[in-house]
């Protein structure tokens, strides 16, 4: 429960958080944006009906979340954030209308103008309502469109599951850095995936691996949530008889 201070003015696009701990809050976040005061209670972790009333009563806002949406934001870190603050109120109550925060920590002091995803969230709108539900189509291991990739594979290279693209799986080369040649590995990747790590791996033979490469260059962003990064190995190229590199991604399952 909050009641906002009387007299409170908001400046045009201006956001004010109601917290739970102000001292915490500013020592985490910083003074922005404007602390209105401390609310009482806690939010449900089952989900939980908010209720936003005017002066004299009036509802201008109410909606019910659930806490199954999005499992990072069910005590991963992550916070739930609004899409587009300019849809009907009606929305709200709407999982699509909510979306997982941008960092891990939330960022209360700026709106999220990027989200994380997941890949539920992106199977859902790489296949059908009837694909989405055959295993042996959109399963994580599947690889329908048979072009050496599982559905995981695909998500995580930004790449089309229902379209044959081995064309653009991560391309191995020789990068110069610091007046030295080095092996190295470009690929595209979800930039703010919340359930895919990545790893690129160098070895002297396969099986040993090792995760200590370095990233070449900054990334190049593509404006649609996806990146290209390169990475290279520590060692220059002739110093070992050879070398290789790999990319591993493991996806963390729903709890």
């Amino acid at each position: 429960a909050f009641t906002l201070p009387a007299a409170t003015v908001l400046a045009a696009g201006e956001s004010v958080v109601a917290v739970s701990n102000p001292a915490a809050f500013a020592l985490r976040y910083g003074g922005t944006p404007r602390v209105v005061g401390a609310y009482t209670g806690q939010l449900g972790n089952g989900g939980e009906e908010l209720q936003l009333i005017d002066s004299v009563g009036e509802n201008v806002l109410e909606f019910t979340f659930a806490d199954d949406w999005y499992w990072p934001a069910d005590g991963s870190g992550y916070s739930l954030v609004v899409r587009d603050v300019s849809q009907a109120v009606s929305d709200w109550e709407l999982a699509d209308h909510w979306a997982i925060s941008a960092e891990s920590g939330g960022s209360p002091a700026a709106g999220d103008t990027e989200f994380s995803t997941l890949f539920s969230i992106w199977k859902g709108g790489a296949f059908t309502p009837a694909e989405l539900v055959d295993p042996t189509i959109s399963g994580a291991g599947a690889d329908w469109d048979h072009d050496g990739l599982s559905t995981v594979g695909e998500y995580g290279l930004a790449l089309d599951p229902t379209a044959s693209d081995a064309g653009s799986l991560p391309a191995a080369s020789m990068v110069a850095d610091g007046g030295a040649d080095y092996l190295a590995l470009t690929f595209r990747r979800q930039k703010r995936a919340a359930d895919l790590a990545y790893a690129v791996e160098v070895s002297d033979r396969p099986g040993v691996w090792s995760g200590a490469t370095l990233q070449v260059g900054g990334s190049v962003d593509h404006g649609d949530g996806t990146e290209t990064v390169t990475f290279r190995d520590p060692v220059p190229i002739g110093e070992r008889p050879r070398r290789f590199i790999r990319l591993r991604m493991v996806l963390t399952p729903a709890p």
